[in-house]
This record gives structure tokens, sequence and C-alpha cells, in this order.
């Protein structure tokens, strides 16, 4: 005697879903679809914008510097002090006029102009020689200036401690005007810069590299 054969019903059709997509039975999951691959971040192009920004800040400091103090001395019998700025100064009482605007306007100028190439050269390849040659310019001007003021001012009020010494204690002293200080602002803002701007090559070679070995 024999049981009633078993039932037999074809596999279920699996018809595509929207979107070119397949369903899978048994509940497993489909593969996940690769994506393009991601390119690395621009690192030099980080870099150069802000070694470019530091340049602009120090440009725009040293220029705002020139309009303000370099220096004043008190202690004058009179009672008028003697100030000076990167244009001019206010008596006859020294007879070697100050006159570093000049020099500070064009390592101003040099530093914005610097600074805007250096960021304009994160997207324009072409500038970045440029940039770079205008930016390492920049400054080695700032520090040529800063140097220049800072040895001025400096060796000034040694002369004006010494010159009190040997008279018995004179009254004169030297103030360090706003226009100095901004001015050694810029000078390490710029030399700030530099440390990007050195970088920014290296990291292109590292990115290049990297870009290079993942395309195999």
């Amino acid at each position: 005697m024999t049981g009633p054969s078993p039932s037999w019903s074809p596999p279920p059709v699996q018809y595509p879903q929207p979107g070119g997509q397949v369903a899978w039975a048994g509940g497993v999951a489909a593969p996940p679809v690769p994506g393009p691959p991601r390119s690395p971040v621009d690192v030099g192009g980080v870099l150069r914008l802000v070694s470019g920004g530091l340049l602009v800040a120090a440009g725009v400091l040293t220029a705002i510097a020139c309009a303000l103090t370099m220096y004043a001395i008190d202690g004058f019998s009179d009672g008028s002090p003697f100030e000076a700025t990167a244009w001019s100064d206010s008596g006859d009482r020294y007879p070697t006029p100050v006159r570093w605007g000049i020099p500070m306007a064009v390592v101003a100028t040099v530093l914005v102009v610097g600074g805007v190439l250096l960021l304009a050269s994160r997207w324009a390849v072409r500038l970045r020689g440029a940039a770079a040659a205008t930016g390492t310019a920049a400054v080695g001007g700032v520090l040529a200036v800063g140097w220049m003021v800072g040895s001025y001012v400096g060796g000034l009020a040694d002369l004006l401690r010494e010159t009190g010494a040997d008279v018995g204690g004179g009254s004169e002293a030297l103030d360090t005007g706003g226009g100095t200080v901004l001015l050694q602002i810029a000078l390490w803002t710029a030399l700030a810069a530099v440390v990007p701007l050195v970088l920014a090559p290296v990291a292109d070679a590292v990115r290049a590299r990297t870009t290079a070995g993942g395309a195999r």
C-alpha cells in the first residue's frame, strides 16, 4: 500500500525590483554596491590657504604700523616729547630723520600680494610657483624691515641710558611706540606663514603618490 505522493511546487520567481535591484530570498541582504573611490584630502591646498591668510594679515598689520608712532622720547626740559613715525618726526633734536615709511609700505604691499596669490593658488595650480616666490620675498622683506626698526630703536634706547648714566642720571627715556610693536607682531605672523608654505609641496607630493597608488 502506497501513501500519497508529496506535492511539488515550483520555487518562487524573483522579479526585479524598481531601480534595477533584485530581492534576495532567505533574508540575505544584497551585497553593497561599491561607490567611486574617494580622492584624498588636498592638504597642500589647505596649507596654502593658511599661509596666504597669515601673509595677508601680516601685510595689513605692517600697513597700519606705518601710521603709528614708532617710538617716543620723554623727559626733556621743555616738557614736549619727541615722537617719530615711519614717515616723520616731531622735532629737530635728533638730526637723523626716520624714514621707514617707504620700505614698510613696499613690504606691506608685497605681503598682501603674496598672500592673495597663495589663496588663489589653492585652485589655480599655475600660480603656485609665483605665489611661493612672492611669499618668500615678502617674508624676507618684513624680516629685514623688522630687524632695521628693532635694532635702531633698541640702540637708541641703550644710548639714552648710557648718556643718562654719564651725566649723573638723565631723565630722557625712550618708549616703544605702537608702530614698532605692531611691526614685530607682523614679523612673527609672516614667519608663521613659512611653515605651511614649506609643507604644502610636500603634501602635494604625498597626495600625488597616494592617488597614483590607488589607481593601480
